[in-house]
């Protein structure tokens, strides 16, 4: 199944559905993490390209389901809905988790934006037969332009 929306409708969906969903994009990660370690499951450029479109794509994705569980929480706790495990008032919980999610779809925003610019440096590369096009001994490599890592700044 490509979608699970083929596989169900709203009113069928369960909160322990939206759970398993989740559980389920973080197993495929994992997945992903061995399949992209072995030469089988990373052998051409095309697939590192592939699989950084897709990857940019979920990261795209995430920002709208951050903001959906944000207005769950504000919404429930406006309506008297949630309730705090040590008699608390539940407002600065859900403050900060929104807080805390606005970062987040920020961080995924970026992230988004660090695959699409890695993506594109990498579409003119293709593959070669095995030992043709070998850079000469003692040649350096170019070092990369842009930073390994991403930095969220807090808001």
């Amino acid at each position: 199944m490509d979608d699970f929306r083929q596989a169900t409708s709203p009113g069928q969906l369960t909160g322990e559905n939206t759970i398993t969903l989740a559980c389920t994009a973080a197993e495929v990660i994992r997945g992903l993490n061995w399949a992209t370690r072995c030469d089988a499951g990373m052998d051409q450029p095309a697939v590192a390209y592939g699989v950084i479109g897709a990857l940019g794509l979920a990261a795209a994705r995430l920002g709208q389901t951050f903001t959906q569980i944000t207005r769950y929480l504000q919404q429930a706790a406006a309506a008297g809905r949630l309730g705090h495990d040590q008699g608390q008032d539940v407002t600065g919980a859900v403050g900060a988790a929104a807080a805390a999610l606005h970062g987040a779809h920020a961080a995924a925003a970026a992230l988004a934006r660090e695959l699409g610019a890695a993506r594109q440096a990498i579409a003119a590369v293709h593959g070669r037969a095995s030992g043709l096009g070998q850079a000469p001994a003692g040649a350096t490599l170019p070092r990369a332009t842009r930073p390994a890592t991403i930095t969220v700044k807090e808001h």
